[in-house]
């Protein structure tokens, strides 16, 4: 098995080394990099999460690992784009959820709002990860637009009291409008940023 690392590339058996080990060698020749840790590409196929599983499920069988490295702007830029199309996508669905909670509190409903969370939770680490490379300046903006911890603290607390009506409110007044504000701002921020780096 091959692992390309910075244009390094090490020859690995796979019979004898583990999924636990192959990242561990990965963070070892990464760690004093410039470039941040983008994702993985295994025979071709981009991975971007749960790394170990998926090298634990089928370490016998790859041939080439490279190991993706960008610069952070261009992480940053990424994950901005992300967190737009989510926002976007999900802007209708909280609308169509916050309705079915003023109906009922089946199971269904439940779910879908477990996987809204998720989403907000996504938004909240893009804003915390920008937070943490001190980014330029222009970033901060990022960091706040992204900023759901207010929301989430109001609708934990309605969930905790299992009050359908309460959430349905919240979702409608609080978290759609946080939604359609990032759809707002994120677009207008990546155009200022392909500007900026057009110009560099």
């Amino acid at each position: 098995m091959r692992l390309t690392i910075l244009n390094q590339e090490f020859s690995l058996d796979s019979q004898k080394i583990s999924a636990i080990d192959t990242i561990e060698l990965i963070r070892e020749k990464t760690k004093n990099s410039t470039l941040i840790f983008s994702h993985l590409r295994i025979d071709g196929v981009d991975v971007f999460h749960e790394h170990i599983e998926y090298l634990t499920a089928n370490l016998a069988e790859i041939v080439h690992i490279e190991v993706i490295m960008v610069k952070v702007e261009e992480l940053i830029t990424d994950m901005l784009e992300s967190a737009h199309q989510y926002v976007q996508g999900a802007i209708p669905a909280i609308k169509a959820l916050s309705d079915e909670f003023y109906k009922s509190g089946s199971d269904q409903v439940w779910v879908k709002l477990e996987q809204l969370v998720e989403g907000i939770q996504f938004c909240q680490e893009t804003s915390q990860f920008i937070k943490q490379q001190n980014a330029k300046e222009s970033h901060s903006q990022y960091e706040v637009l992204l900023d759901f911890t207010n929301e989430v603290e109001v609708l934990m607390e309605a969930v905790q009291q299992q009050d359908a009506i309460l959430i349905g409110d919240i979702l409608q007044y609080e978290i759609l409008p946080k939604f359609e504000q990032v759809s707002a701002g994120l677009p207008q921020i990546n155009a200022n940023e392909v500007v900026s780096n057009d110009l560099n």
